[in-house]
């Protein structure tokens, strides 16, 4: 367990300038004003913090406790980072010990961040989710049904395989049209990853693009022509963005700046 008076260094992202405008960004739960902590044209974007008030319990994991306050004032510094220069997110919670500690890590993976920096220029983050509604009983053939009676057995079971059969061809054609979709929108991008359901059956699609700038009027267009044709087969196309590049900008922290400082 660490001290209650123990100190570290949030880090939230990192860039590659260190004319970054954080003035009346919040700093995270328990921490001072975000800051640059900057080596050579590298910066980090960093905020001083109690240790101790990065602990949460678990009764205080709710929509609106100290964990949920956290990642949105890690995701409000980011956004607002992102929106003036290429940014390398850092995952929630980072945190090493002091300013000779970020600045080693800039030092030990300064090729890395600026290979990720200069591929992420001019690059934005958007997520695409195809959802298949839900289906609800026609009232035409329930009423139909009413008026046939009672199936024999045999033409109950034929009914059935029969259905079972549609259905079977319905779920494959929305998976196929799920792939299409997620390979015709990534033509329009840098890259494309496919992100878990999370175990949603109606789930059919949940991916993210990194998009150039040049080719977000194009790319949310095809997402707006795909949405209107699904629209009649029960499916429904979701865009989401843009953001900062939190799926391809991953930043893999040394044990050595996380541990010396």
């Amino acid at each position: 367990m660490t001290a209650g008076g123990a100190r570290g260094l949030y880090l939230f992202a990192i860039v590659g300038s260190t004319a970054v405008d954080l003035s009346g960004l919040p700093g995270i739960v328990g921490g001072g004003s975000p800051r640059l902590v900057a080596h050579g044209d590298l910066a980090a974007v960093v905020s001083d913090v109690s240790l101790a008030a990065l602990g949460v319990r678990e009764d205080e994991v709710t929509e609106d406790g100290p964990l949920a306050r956290m990642a949105m004032d890690h995701d409000t510094v980011i956004r607002a980072v992102f929106d003036q220069t290429p940014a390398l997110p850092l995952r929630l919670a980072t945190v090493v010990g002091d300013d000779d500690a970020a600045r080693r890590l800039l030092e030990e993976r300064s090729a890395e961040i600026r290979d990720l920096l200069a591929r992420l220029a001019d690059h934005q983050e958007w997520g695409v989710r195809m959802r298949r509604e839900a289906e609800t009983p026609d009232a035409n053939t329930e009423r139909e049904r009413d008026r046939a009676g009672r199936p024999s057995g045999r033409a109950y079971l034929q009914a059935r395989r029969e259905a079972l059969q549609a259905s079977q061809e319905q779920r494959h054609a929305v998976r196929q049209a799920g792939d299409e979709v997620y390979r015709a929108l990534a033509e329009h991008a840098s890259d494309a990853t496919r992100l878990s359901s999370g175990g949603a059956t109606d789930l059919l699609l949940n991916a993210t693009y990194l998009v150039p700038t040049s080719a977000t009027d194009a790319f949310r267009d095809l997402v707006e022509k795909y949405a209107a044709d699904l629209e009649a087969g029960g499916v429904r196309v979701e865009l989401t963005g843009p953001w900062p590049p939190y799926s391809f900008a991953q930043v893999t922290i040394g044990s050595s700046a996380a541990a010396d400082g």
